[in-house]
């Protein structure tokens, strides 16, 4: 949910437009529920990692979920264990 998402659900029954915009982002929920097991609508911190993930996925960059980090190696070649 957008800032701008917010200020339209605060006033849903205030102002007839923004009840609809309600309506329709409420409606958009169910239907993405209805195909996925989670809602779409990416914004803010899971837009950032939806694309970060899109742009890793297009250079053919392998992502391991599930795993953890033991050592972090840094570009000046020192490493720090976990």
């Amino acid at each position: 949910m957008s800032r701008l998402d917010v200020a339209r659900l605060v006033r849903r029954y205030k102002d007839l437009g923004s009840f609809i915009y309600s309506a329709k982002l409420a409606l958009r929920y169910v239907a993405d529920r209805l195909r996925f097991s989670r809602g779409t609508h990416l914004v803010m911190g899971n837009a950032l990692a939806a694309r970060l993930f899109h742009a890793l996925r297009g250079q053919g960059v392998e992502v391991a979920f599930q795993s953890s980090v033991k050592t972090l190696v840094s570009s000046t070649g020192g490493s720090r264990a976990r």
